[in-house]
């Protein structure tokens, strides 16, 4: 593992308080394999010309966001430009015209590792590039993506057109202001549209037609696509059924432009809480156009029988043996910084984490992994803190009886549920 101390230290401070770290991702999304090789499908999929929609779905605290920035990481290490949206109050998913801002405002690429990155910067790659050309051969190219981006919306090339102009005449003001337009700003005063010459503002109407055409454009610059992650989409349950039934409608609307190849080089990733898909009353259950497009993911009859390439990815339970492996991967990331010496196994460890979150929450029936993980990171500070402790210094079992975990410390046993 090649990284920094500073890197580390955020990596272990960020699960300590309960956050998806911003590096080392890949070390702590265990148990996914199966899901990982799905969405692998899915890129290759987007590399190809078509457009992909996914859900993942999961139970409050089971590794969404974890697993949501594993393919965040892939994404950008296949060569896609990725954007991570979540809906909130300020987007509720019902206008695609705040999905297209979203989106817009929300991009990221892999330059000296993940980079943050706006409209202005995709394009100023470009036209470096152009810059380098003989004039032919970028006179040529200029005219070539202009042709292609008319035929998804006129004023999104037109305003192409002014942003190379201002580009080459070095007026970086006009060039913002392009940008920002094209990126959905909509406090552009008319005098200063007007020097673009273009007509008001992006709409429900043209807003997927923009975004394809900076879908094409991406590809053009030698992108593979673009894959948007949308967290949190079980909150569209909260809004008014006028909303929630305008935001399933939306989603309907893109998964069918995807799948009618309307949509193309593009990969969408919803993440959700189990209840988004089993609430009838609220849930997309209750808007069957959507209901009926996303499949059965599972075999009642036979769980082994799951279709893991229909829309729906359903995060499984993680096993004992996958909490040991988390355990072990946090261990490697403390110790390259405290360099501890823990005398007990690191499947003890992981019991005793499991010990003590089962004393904090009782009544919890499934590990909820954020917590786990916390309490990981909480078992290794007190050993790292107090080396003369003894009790977290012997071995723990982790017995069950009945579908009730008992774990056993030398001759003492103590129950933990």
């Amino acid at each position: 593992m090649s990284l920094t101390e500073q890197t580390l230290q955020h990596i272990i401070n960020a699960l300590k308080n309960g956050v998806v770290p911003q590096y080392g991702i890949e070390y702590l999304c265990v148990g996914r394999e199966k899901q990982l090789e799905e969405i692998s499908r899915g890129f290759n999929l987007a590399k190809d010309g078509s457009g992909v929609v996914k859900f993942v779905s999961g139970e409050y605290g089971s590794g969404k966001s974890f697993f949501m920035k594993r393919i965040k990481l892939e994404a950008l290490r296949n060569n896609f430009v990725v954007s991570s949206i979540k809906i909130n109050q300020g987007f509720r998913f019902n206008h695609l015209q705040h999905l297209y801002y979203n989106i817009m405002h929300n991009l990221s690429i892999l330059e000296k590792g993940e980079t943050a990155t706006s409209i202005e910067d995709i394009f100023d790659r470009w036209i470096s590039k152009i810059k380098k050309m003989p004039y032919g051969q970028a006179s040529c190219e200029i005219k070539e993506i202009l042709y292609n981006l008319e035929k998804y919306n006129a004023s999104f090339a037109r305003a192409v057109t002014f942003y190379i102009r201002a580009r080459i005449n070095e007026d970086k003001e006009l060039a913002g202001t392009i940008a920002s337009w094209i990126a959905s700003e909509s406090n552009i005063p008319h005098q200063l549209k007007a020097k673009f010459e273009v007509i008001g503002d992006i709409n429900k109407i043209n807003a997927l037609d923009f975004l394809k055409a900076f879908i094409y454009l991406v590809k053009y610059m030698g992108y593979e696509g673009i894959v948007i992650l949308v967290d949190e989409v079980e909150l569209i349950m909260n809004e008014r059924i006028d909303i929630r039934s305008k935001a399933y409608e939306n989603i309907r609307y893109i998964i069918d432009e995807c799948s009618m190849g309307e949509l193309k080089n593009t990969l969408f990733v919803f993440a959700a809480t189990n209840d988004l898909l089993n609430d009838t009353e609220k849930g997309i259950p209750s808007y069957q156009a959507l209901f009926q497009r996303l499949g059965n993911p599972v075999d009642k009859n036979n769980a082994a029988l799951s279709d893991i390439r229909q829309p729906i990815l359903k995060l499984p339970d993680l096993s004992d043996e996958d909490f040991i492996k988390i355990t072990k991967n946090i261990f490697e990331i403390y110790n390259k910084i405290y360099n501890i010496d823990l005398k007990i196994s690191i499947e003890s460890i992981t019991n005793w984490a499991l010990y003590m979150y089962k004393e904090v929450e009782p009544q919890m029936k499934k590990v909820n992994l954020r917590k786990f993980v916390m309490k990981v990171v909480e078992v290794f500070d007190i050993i790292e803190q107090h080396p003369d402790i003894t009790i977290l210094r012997s071995e723990l079992k982790k017995i069950e009886k009945d579908g009730v975990p008992y774990f056993k410390a030398a001759l003492k046993v103590t129950k933990g549920n």
